[in-house]
């Protein structure tokens, strides 16, 4: 019997391109929020962040439609890299790596604390880690 090797078909360069996402991994330390109250302001989201994710944010917004001026109930907030006093003996890329693990552990503290379990503004938090940035999002937003 005569055996014939099969060869898996290769993506063409165009392809590879077309699927290629830069990526800066700021997500890992970032989490979104939906379902909230048309009351609840960035701020309030913040000092709850903040509060349950034991560090502080780069940023926290709520977004608002440009029509009306008024909330469309969900937002998204990023926890800051911080170095500290225990990251002096360290080297400068070991100290950056443990100061993004800081804020990627605080972001999942945060969810695990806060998703479906708090409730602000008569309404319960919904809060997910942010994912990676696909096609459809990169198109829309960019690399954030």
């Amino acid at each position: 019997a005569q055996k014939t090797k099969v060869m898996a078909a290769q993506p063409t360069e165009s392809k590879k391109d077309e699927e290629f996402i830069p990526c800066n991994y700021e997500y890992e330390k970032s989490v979104f929020f939906w379902k909230l109250s048309p009351n609840t302001t960035a701020e309030t989201m913040r000092k709850l962040l903040e509060e349950h994710g034991g560090c502080k944010l780069d940023y926290c917004y709520v977004a608002i439609n440009q029509a009306d001026n008024s909330s469309k109930c969900l937002g998204r907030a990023k926890f800051q890299p911080t170095i500290t006093v225990e990251d002096k003996p360290l080297n400068k890329e070991q100290a950056i790596q443990k100061a993004r693990q800081r804020a990627s552990e605080a972001a999942q503290k945060a969810v695990v604390a806060i998703h479906d379990k708090i409730e602000v503004d008569g309404k319960k938090i919904k809060l997910q880690p942010a994912r990676k940035c696909d096609k459809k999002e990169y198109e829309r937003y960019g690399d954030y």
